[in-house]
């Protein structure tokens, strides 16, 4: 008996350890290429942004400048090795997901994994929202109904990059947000 699969973008989960948290085998998920357009122009953009050159990016990925050149112009489309988007990420400082998604991964899931990775994602934002040490507001069951799946995906990627960033680095959060650490 087949079972249904769905695609799923990168940016709809936290990482590949959400789908073996949600209990999948091996053929319940896998990583899909689809060959969108638009990728290089976005990416060219994410480099001038930063003021880099072709060859320090390129430098900086691990690739010639040409190949990063071809790419920019949406040329030569095929998937790259996965540790390039890793290292473009890293070098224009972007979240890794949202590389993958532009390039055009999708991870290919069963009906019943998308489901329950949806189930974990509203848990993480219950528990999140209504936990007591953690609550934000006075909120209740009934008022994250109110929370579209957009806003709630966007609190928990902030809170978590916040999270992330106040371990790596050590800053006060509520400091920051207090302006105390202006000198």
């Amino acid at each position: 008996m087949s079972r249904r699969q769905v695609l799923i973008s990168p940016l709809d989960i936290d990482d590949e350890e959400d789908i073996r948290l949600v209990g999948t085998r091996k053929r319940d998920a896998r990583r899909v290429w689809l060959d969108l357009p638009g990728f290089g122009a976005w990416l060219r953009s994410q480099r001038e942004g930063l003021n880099l050159s072709l060859r320090k990016a390129g430098e900086r990925i691990g690739m010639s400048h040409t190949y990063l050149a071809l790419i920019e112009q949406d040329g030569g489309q095929r998937p790259l090795a996965l540790e390039l988007y890793s290292r473009m990420a890293e070098t224009y400082d972007l979240d890794e997901r949202e590389v993958l998604d532009r390039a055009g991964f999708r991870y290919a899931v069963v009906e019943e994994v998308a489901d329950r990775l949806r189930d974990l994602e509203e848990d993480r934002f219950e528990r999140l929202m209504l936990h007591p040490d953690l609550k934000p507001g006075d909120f209740t069951e009934k008022h994250l109904e109110l929370f579209p799946p957009a806003v709630r995906k966007y609190i928990i990627d902030l809170v978590q990059n916040v999270d992330d960033n106040a371990r790596d680095k050590g800053p006060d959060v509520l400091a920051i947000m207090d302006g105390e650490d202006d000198e």
